[in-house]
């Protein structure tokens, strides 16, 4: 899940004295307010899960505050540093930054829990073994960018890899 939660004033409707405080959209109204135009830029690319429309929801506050939620799948790079193999970890970064706007604009700021983990990650070869954020703001020609990260670190099952590749290779030398 990938959630964002802005301000936006002119969404308020406290003003029209509703019996409700918050509102849930359909997905398709993300398209018709401003957002704060967050991307992963070190991401091979990236997509809205469906099963079987998008899963995504809006959520608009009496007092204008927008909170958006999608389930996302990205490719994304994690480096690799095979010197302690098959012992060895990988860090995967998941590094986010407002495409248009700079920090005169908007601000990335992490929430106070930023990742909890819905269910245990399971992968065939390797076990999360922990994950942290970090917040810097850098200077680009056009002006200075929040840049947000999450990074996940991953150990090898080191129980695998006999399984995986020695013992099929043992039967396929005979």
């Amino acid at each position: 899940m990938y959630s964002e939660i802005w301000m936006d004033p002119r969404l308020s409707f406290k003003h029209l004295n509703v019996c409700t405080t918050n509102i849930t959209l359909k997905s398709d109204f993300r398209a018709r307010v401003w957002t704060p135009d967050t991307c992963i830029i070190n991401s091979r690319g990236s997509s809205i899960h469906r099963s079987p429309s998008e899963n995504t929801f809006v959520i608009l506050y009496e007092h204008g505050l927008v909170w958006s939620n999608f389930r996302l799948n990205v490719r994304a790079p994690c480096k690799m540093d095979l010197k302690m193999f098959p012992f060895d970890s990988i860090v995967c970064h998941l590094i986010f930054e407002s495409y248009s706007f700079n920090t005169e604009e908007v601000r990335l700021v992490w929430h106070e829990t930023p990742v909890t983990m819905m269910e245990k990650v399971e992968l065939p070869d390797f076990d999360l073994i922990g994950w942290g954020t970090d917040h810097e703001r850098l200077e680009y020609p056009n002006g200075i960018w929040d840049r947000a990260q999450v990074k996940f670190t991953f150990a090898r099952r080191y129980g695998f890899l006999p399984f995986s590749i020695l013992l099929p290779n043992k039967f396929n030398s005979h």
